[in-house]
Protein backbone atom coordinates (compact mmCIF):
# COMPACT_ATOMS: atom_id res chain seq x y z
CA UNK A 1 0.00 0.00 0.00
CA UNK A 2 1.40 3.77 -1.16
CA UNK A 3 0.87 5.17 2.32
CA UNK A 4 1.18 2.44 5.03
CA UNK A 5 4.67 3.95 5.66
CA UNK A 6 2.79 6.97 6.95
CA UNK A 7 1.60 4.13 10.19
CA UNK A 8 3.82 4.98 13.00
CA UNK A 9 4.68 2.11 14.61
CA UNK A 10 5.95 1.10 18.62
CA UNK A 11 6.83 -1.79 20.50
CA UNK A 12 4.21 -3.97 22.17
CA UNK A 13 3.58 -7.51 23.02
CA UNK A 14 0.25 -9.22 22.42
CA UNK A 15 -2.51 -8.88 25.01
CA UNK A 16 -2.00 -12.27 27.02
CA UNK A 17 1.19 -13.28 26.00
CA UNK A 18 4.06 -14.30 28.21
CA UNK A 19 7.19 -12.02 29.03
CA UNK A 20 9.18 -15.17 26.78
CA UNK A 21 6.80 -13.67 23.57
CA UNK A 22 9.21 -11.18 21.47
CA UNK A 23 7.32 -7.91 21.29
CA UNK A 24 6.26 -6.59 17.62
CA UNK A 25 5.93 -2.99 16.10
CA UNK A 26 2.28 -2.56 15.62
CA UNK A 27 0.51 0.98 15.11
CA UNK A 28 -2.78 2.12 13.84
CA UNK A 29 -3.11 5.09 11.41
CA UNK A 30 -5.77 6.49 9.07
CA UNK A 31 -5.04 5.73 5.33
CA UNK A 32 -6.86 6.85 2.03
CA UNK A 33 -8.86 3.91 0.65
CA UNK A 34 -10.98 4.02 -2.33
CA UNK A 35 -15.00 4.11 -1.61
CA UNK A 36 -15.62 1.75 -4.91
CA UNK A 37 -19.28 2.66 -4.97
CA UNK A 38 -19.25 5.89 -4.83
CA UNK A 39 -16.10 6.41 -7.63
CA UNK A 40 -19.07 4.91 -9.37
CA UNK A 41 -22.00 6.85 -8.78
CA UNK A 42 -19.68 10.08 -9.05
CA UNK A 43 -17.70 8.84 -12.21
CA UNK A 44 -14.11 9.86 -10.78
CA UNK A 45 -11.97 8.09 -7.78
CA UNK A 46 -13.57 8.77 -4.43
CA UNK A 47 -11.45 8.13 -1.77
CA UNK A 48 -12.08 8.21 2.21
CA UNK A 49 -10.32 7.54 5.43
CA UNK A 50 -10.34 4.33 6.81
CA UNK A 51 -8.09 3.35 10.53
CA UNK A 52 -5.81 0.96 9.48
CA UNK A 53 -3.94 -1.24 11.46
CA UNK A 54 0.16 -2.86 10.71
CA UNK A 55 2.02 -5.08 12.13
CA UNK A 56 5.88 -5.87 11.32
CA UNK A 57 8.44 -8.02 12.77
CA UNK A 58 11.47 -6.19 13.50
CA UNK A 59 14.17 -7.92 11.47
CA UNK A 60 12.22 -9.58 9.05
CA UNK A 61 12.38 -7.29 5.89
CA UNK A 62 9.29 -9.72 4.55
CA UNK A 63 7.00 -8.75 7.42
CA UNK A 64 4.25 -6.46 6.51
CA UNK A 65 0.90 -6.91 7.82
CA UNK A 66 -1.24 -3.84 6.93
CA UNK A 67 -5.28 -4.03 6.48
CA UNK A 68 -8.40 -2.32 7.85
CA UNK A 69 -8.04 -2.46 11.53
CA UNK A 70 -10.41 -4.70 13.35
CA UNK A 71 -12.12 -5.10 16.85
CA UNK A 72 -9.51 -8.05 17.08
CA UNK A 73 -6.96 -5.70 16.24
CA UNK A 74 -7.88 -3.32 19.35
CA UNK A 75 -7.69 -5.52 21.39
CA UNK A 76 -4.85 -8.11 20.53
CA UNK A 77 -2.87 -4.56 20.81
CA UNK A 78 -4.26 -2.10 23.06
CA UNK A 79 -1.76 0.12 23.77
CA UNK A 80 -1.02 1.17 20.13
CA UNK A 81 -4.76 1.25 19.91
CA UNK A 82 -4.98 4.08 23.14
CA UNK A 83 -2.15 5.63 21.21
CA UNK A 84 -3.81 5.83 17.95
CA UNK A 85 -7.24 7.20 20.10
CA UNK A 86 -5.29 9.99 21.63
CA UNK A 87 -4.04 10.93 18.52
CA UNK A 88 -0.35 11.60 19.53
CA UNK A 89 2.16 12.92 17.05
CA UNK A 90 4.95 10.82 17.82
CA UNK A 91 3.81 7.28 19.07
CA UNK A 92 7.16 5.86 18.38
CA UNK A 93 8.58 4.58 21.53
CA UNK A 94 12.42 4.30 22.19
CA UNK A 95 15.73 5.85 20.66
CA UNK A 96 15.76 5.97 16.93
CA UNK A 97 18.41 3.88 15.63
CA UNK A 98 19.27 6.71 13.78
CA UNK A 99 20.82 8.97 17.12
CA UNK A 100 22.15 5.38 18.53
CA UNK A 101 26.34 6.31 18.18
CA UNK A 102 27.21 2.84 18.00
CA UNK A 103 26.14 2.40 14.64
CA UNK A 104 26.64 4.72 11.10
CA UNK A 105 23.92 6.28 9.04
CA UNK A 106 24.58 3.73 6.40
CA UNK A 107 24.04 0.71 8.64
CA UNK A 108 20.87 2.68 10.21
CA UNK A 109 19.37 3.16 7.04
CA UNK A 110 19.90 -0.64 6.20
CA UNK A 111 18.11 -1.50 9.78
CA UNK A 112 15.30 0.93 8.56
CA UNK A 113 14.53 -1.10 5.76
CA UNK A 114 14.31 -4.36 7.56
CA UNK A 115 11.94 -3.01 10.07
CA UNK A 116 14.01 -1.93 13.08
CA UNK A 117 13.58 1.64 13.76
CA UNK A 118 14.73 1.65 17.14
CA UNK A 119 17.14 0.78 19.48
CA UNK A 120 14.14 -1.16 21.31
CA UNK A 121 13.44 -2.60 18.22
CA UNK A 122 17.05 -4.15 17.25
CA UNK A 123 16.88 -5.63 20.71
CA UNK A 124 13.89 -7.75 19.85
CA UNK A 125 14.84 -9.08 17.23
CA UNK A 126 14.59 -12.89 17.64
CA UNK A 127 16.74 -15.54 16.51
CA UNK A 128 15.15 -16.66 13.19
CA UNK A 129 15.48 -13.22 12.01
CA UNK A 130 18.85 -12.11 13.70
CA UNK A 131 21.02 -13.78 10.55
CA UNK A 132 19.41 -11.26 7.96
CA UNK A 133 21.25 -8.90 9.82
CA UNK A 134 24.60 -9.87 8.30
CA UNK A 135 27.46 -10.87 10.45
CA UNK A 136 27.32 -7.98 12.62
CA UNK A 137 23.44 -8.87 13.33
CA UNK A 138 24.29 -11.01 16.66
CA UNK A 139 26.57 -8.71 18.16
CA UNK A 140 24.66 -5.35 17.56
CA UNK A 141 21.26 -6.79 19.25
CA UNK A 142 23.85 -7.02 22.17
CA UNK A 143 25.02 -3.91 22.54
CA UNK A 144 21.34 -3.16 21.56
CA UNK A 145 20.56 -5.14 24.77
CA UNK A 146 23.41 -3.83 26.77
CA UNK A 147 23.00 -0.16 25.98
CA UNK A 148 19.02 -0.67 27.22
CA UNK A 149 19.98 -2.04 30.52
CA UNK A 150 22.43 0.07 31.65
CA UNK A 151 20.06 3.17 30.47
CA UNK A 152 17.19 1.35 32.72
CA UNK A 153 19.71 1.25 35.49
CA UNK A 154 21.02 4.79 35.11
CA UNK A 155 17.46 5.96 35.54
CA UNK A 156 16.52 3.72 38.46
CA UNK A 157 19.90 5.43 39.95
CA UNK A 158 18.74 8.87 39.30
CA UNK A 159 15.17 8.39 40.20
CA UNK A 160 16.55 6.79 43.55
CA UNK A 161 18.98 9.50 44.22
CA UNK A 162 15.74 11.92 43.43
CA UNK A 163 13.80 10.16 46.02
CA UNK A 164 16.19 10.47 48.43
CA UNK A 165 16.74 13.92 48.27
CA UNK A 166 13.02 14.67 48.25
CA UNK A 167 13.23 12.62 51.55
CA UNK A 168 16.09 14.31 52.91
CA UNK A 169 14.46 17.78 52.46
CA UNK A 170 11.00 16.80 54.01
CA UNK A 171 13.13 15.63 56.92
CA UNK A 172 15.07 19.22 57.23
CA UNK A 173 11.67 21.07 56.62
CA UNK A 174 10.09 19.06 59.25
CA UNK A 175 12.89 19.63 61.80
CA UNK A 176 12.42 23.32 61.26
CA UNK A 177 8.99 23.24 61.87
CA UNK A 178 9.92 21.14 65.27
CA UNK A 179 12.49 23.88 66.10
CA UNK A 180 10.37 26.78 65.14
CA UNK A 181 7.41 25.28 67.72
CA UNK A 182 9.73 24.41 70.59
CA UNK A 183 11.25 28.29 69.79
CA UNK A 184 7.58 29.49 70.44
CA UNK A 185 6.70 27.68 73.18
CA UNK A 186 10.04 28.38 74.72
CA UNK A 187 8.89 32.24 74.71
CA UNK A 188 5.78 31.39 75.77
CA UNK A 189 6.47 30.19 78.78
CA UNK A 190 9.15 33.03 80.05
CA UNK A 191 6.49 35.41 79.16
CA UNK A 192 4.87 36.51 82.73
CA UNK A 193 1.43 35.28 83.73
CA UNK A 194 -1.02 38.59 83.68
CA UNK A 195 -3.51 38.37 86.51
CA UNK A 196 -6.96 38.86 85.85
CA UNK A 197 -9.12 41.99 85.83
CA UNK A 198 -9.58 43.44 89.66
CA UNK A 199 -8.15 40.05 90.74
CA UNK A 200 -5.54 41.00 93.86
CA UNK A 201 -2.19 40.32 93.99
CA UNK A 202 -1.17 37.33 95.54
CA UNK A 203 0.08 38.58 98.95
CA UNK A 204 -3.24 40.27 99.73
CA UNK A 205 -5.15 36.97 98.79
CA UNK A 206 -3.05 35.57 101.61
CA UNK A 207 -3.64 38.12 103.91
Amino acid sequence: MKFENEIPLMLEREAGAPESVNQIAVGFGLLPEEDKTASEREGHPVFTEVVFFRAVIPGDRQSNFCQPATEQHKQRFPRAWAVFQARKENPIQGLPIDQWPPISRAMAMTLYTMNIQTVEMLAEVNDNHIGSLGQQGRELREKAKAYLALAKDSAATHAYAAENKALKDNQAEMQRQIADLASKLERALAEPQKRGPGRPPKEQEAA
